[in-house]
């Protein structure tokens, strides 16, 4: 599947949406609906605008590349399922704000997992790593490798525990609600995860020759 570059020199689809000096909604949806390909072909550029500004709001400040990358997976987005996604403008709202809506939830959403990864790598450098007394030196590759080993084990509900707490950083308060359980209970619950954690990793060390 091909993807747009920043190369193309198609006119701006959102500055001739409505307010921008243009095209109706109803000739946006006329065209999506006649010609998709065509109309996303010049997108890239003002995704990648909008991407950059939907990182800023999410207090994320990105590199070009990444502005890019996410670009990329915006165009690809829309162009599964024989543009399935781009097809689901009904033309209630203009292009561009629904397109920015698109986009917002799509970075929202990689910016949340990324940062569970970046929580999972925090973990996996907790001195519960390695056995007291011993000197073994892992890189970050393996001590996330045992713990993911160790999180198959979890229930469903210590799983989501434990991505309240470490992927989303969630309050004591906040995962009590979304757990619907009280704060003492959260408390004890990480305790009693983090030491099962330990063992679990503990069994996973001792099975394998690291």
């Amino acid at each position: 599947m091909s993807v747009p570059n920043r190369g193309i020199s198609h006119t701006h689809l959102l500055s001739r949406a409505p307010g921008g000096g243009g095209m109706s909604k109803r000739e946006q949806y006329s065209l999506i609906e006649k010609n998709p390909g065509e109309f996303i072909e010049g997108l890239f550029p003002d995704i990648c605008d909008a991407v950059r500004l939907a990182c800023i709001l999410y207090k994320h400040y990105p590199g070009e590349s990444e502005i890019e990358e996410l670009g990329q997976e915006i165009i690809i987005l829309l162009m599964e399922d024989d543009y399935r996604r781009l097809r689901q403008f009904a033309g209630r709202s203009s292009f561009k704000t629904w397109l920015n809506s698109v986009i917002k939830h799509h970075v929202s959403h990689q910016l949340r997992k990324r940062k569970k990864v970046q929580s999972l790598e925090g973990i996996a450098l907790d001195p519960f790593i390695c056995r007291p007394g011993q000197d073994e030196v892992f890189s970050l590759e393996e001590k996330n490798q045992m713990l993911q080993a160790a999180i198959i084990h979890l229930t469903k509900r210590e799983r989501q525990l434990f991505e309240l707490l470490y992927g989303e950083e969630a309050s004591i308060n906040e995962v009590a609600i979304r757990m619907g359980i009280k704060t003492t209970s959260v408390r004890r619950r990480k305790h009693a995860l983090v030491r099962k954690l330990k063992r679990l990793v503990e069994v996973y060390l001792s099975t394998k020759d690291i």
